[in-house]
């Protein structure tokens, strides 16, 4: 790479790839944040700032600095799902759920059909016990994709342990299995037969 640099020092890609050695291999989080800020000097890409955001934030600890980026990167590119949804897993990574809600409910009116971003706010839903939300988010999840063997788990999650609708239940297990030969999902069937039937 720093080959490449020296014949070719305007590459923000390669100083973004760079970091990511530094950051993932090498675990200098330091000298990635360097490198990753230098992609960002030369070319002006949200992957970039989340990068930084991402570093300080969940290899340092850092979440002053890692909102800092977040923000940045909200605020430099607010027409990019990218941008709120990196902020929404930073606000669910430091179990600020309600914060996480917003910018994934941001990212989805850029792109309402990412099933993904219906999955994690969800949970988020979820994790603020409003149950009725994060299952109305669940089926959208599955009406885009209905092949996400983990989210039929997730359903059966919220039937089985919050709302006691056990049969409910049992037969979002049996899809998720159904998907995906999962050990977990059939221990999950066998545990709800066993001890909630």
């Amino acid at each position: 790479y720093f080959k490449s640099i020296d014949i070719d020092p305007n590459n923000a890609v390669v100083y973004n790839n760079i970091a990511l050695v530094y950051d993932y291999f090498l675990e200098d989080y330091q000298k990635a944040i360097e490198y990753y800020k230098k992609a960002f000097e030369l070319e002006k890409d949200p992957l970039y700032l989340s990068n930084i955001g991402k570093s300080f934030a969940y290899r340092l600890d850092n979440y002053d600095s890692g909102l800092y980026y977040f923000n940045k990167g909200v605020n430099l590119f607010p027409d990019e799902k990218k941008s709120y949804t990196d902020r929404g897993y930073f606000y669910d990574y430091y179990e600020d759920y309600e914060s996480a809600i917003g910018d994934y409910t941001n990212a989805i009116e850029l792109d309402d059909e990412d099933a993904g971003l219906y999955f994690d706010r969800a949970d988020a839903y979820n994790r603020l016990e409003m149950y009725d939300d994060a299952l109305r988010d669940y089926f959208k999840s599955i009406d885009i994709d209905p092949n996400n063997a983990v989210v039929y788990n997730n359903i059966s999650l919220v039937y089985e342990n919050f709302l006691e609708d056990y049969q409910k239940s049992i037969e979002y297990y049996k899809k998720a299995f159904e998907l995906e030969e999962d050990p977990l999902y059939l221990s999950n069937i066998g545990r709800s037969f066993a001890y909630r039937l």
